[in-house]
């Protein structure tokens, strides 16, 4: 009987988490359609809103966007290196935020803009559309979900492989638990079916956000207590996960 084989080297796993560090790519197009909703706001103007708080958001949201998406980059790059040097444990660190901060709060944030759009397809007054205007709101709908569907698979993965996360990496023999392996496959699933959701998703604002803009713009009082709330969750997020990542 074969022996089962329980450590594999550190350089396989290095390998195989080279498909996670690359999945990244896919945060690209996310941040460029996320900055052309911005520009929209505000370099363009070509939306007609003076809500503050609905324009800060987004502003908001693209900034933590933009600085996560690098700061996850260097967390995959640095995530099974050993940090021998004060510039790997400067970088590994610096890292840890997409663990610990970054990636939560995109989280939150997408979740946020999925709310947003149920609240105004379901408020939105139909009734004067063209039916073609109809069906292209049904048929952006169905994309919409989707992109939600796809997210919540990805959810699923990412909590299924939490089983596998806390195994040890031994840097004495340059070895790893043989599991590990399939923390980080289970993570490159959720990094593909996530980043391709969270696409499509974007991809629908980007393309009813002038209708979009346009009910909160009329409901200027709903948008700015739900936005100002929306702002203050994120930064009570902010700051709880800065006092855990430092121990305070």
């Amino acid at each position: 009987m074969t022996k089962k084989i329980n450590r594999i080297d550190l350089n396989l796993l290095k390998y195989i988490n080279k498909n996670t560090f690359y999945t990244n790519i896919l945060l690209i197009p996310i941040i460029v359609l996320f900055g052309i909703i911005t520009n929209k706001l505000y370099i363009f103007n070509n939306i007609n809103t003076d809500n503050s708080a609905y324009k800060l958001f987004f502003l908001f949201c693209f900034i933590i966007l933009f600085f996560g998406t690098i700061i996850s980059t260097i967390y995959h790059y640095t995530m099974y290196n050993n940090n021998n040097t004060l510039f790997k444990i400067i970088l590994k660190n610096i890292g840890l935020l997409d663990r610990y901060l970054t990636a939560p709060l995109i989280f939150l944030i997408f979740t946020i803009l999925v709310i947003n759009y149920f609240i105004y397809y379901s408020k939105k007054d139909t009734e004067k559309q063209l039916e073609q205007q109809k069906q292209q709101n049904i048929e952006l709908l169905i994309i919409f979900i989707l992109g939600v569907i796809y997210s919540i698979i990805g959810l699923i993965f990412y909590i299924y492989k939490s089983k596998y996360k806390f195994l040890s990496i031994d840097f004495i023999t340059n070895s790893v638990n043989f599991e590990r392996i399939n923390d980080t496959i289970l993570h490159t699933i959720f990094h593909f079916t996530t980043y391709v959701g969270l696409l499509l998703i974007l991809f629908v604002y980007y393309i009813n956000f002038d209708d979009i803009s346009e009910w909160f713009e009329q409901n200027n009082e709903l948008v700015n207590i739900y936005f100002i709330l929306s702002i203050f969750i994120i930064c009570l997020v902010i700051s709880i996960k800065i006092f855990k990542y430092l121990n305070i």
